[in-house]
């Protein structure tokens, strides 16, 4: 599933290990000022994402799942996110470098050559 979207347009993200990912990214500008934490690969799939675009999906993001709320009430956690909380740390980091993958086009296979 890709969520990367022309300029202008805004991807629905329901994933919370792309967020997290997409978040990363944008963190990773601010990289300088925090020098010991080492949270973003070199390259990801979002690094060539405008940071106001990347914003603009992360609030989309934030909003659907309503975290970051506070709220008189206590309202339920979306399925996705009581899935995500519940999952062990180490599987929730494999996801996040998942999301963090350069999408790898497939070779072009040709039918006709033995090779």
């Amino acid at each position: 599933m890709s969520e990367r979207v022309s300029r202008g347009q805004i991807g629905v993200i329901r994933n919370p290990a792309v967020a997290i990912a997409m978040a990363k990214c944008w963190l990773a500008d601010w990289k300088a000022t925090i020098p010991a934490v080492d949270f973003h690969p070199d390259t990801c799939a979002y690094c060539d994402t405008p940071r106001d675009l990347l914003m603009k999906q992360l609030e989309e993001f934030r909003d659907w799942a309503g975290i970051s709320v506070i709220e008189l009430e206590e309202s339920p956690l979306r399925m996705e996110i009581e899935q995500w909380e519940t999952m062990p740390v180490a599987e929730q980091t494999r996801l996040i470098q998942k999301a963090f993958a350069l999408p790898v086009e497939e070779e072009r296979v040709n039918p006709r050559s033995p090779w």
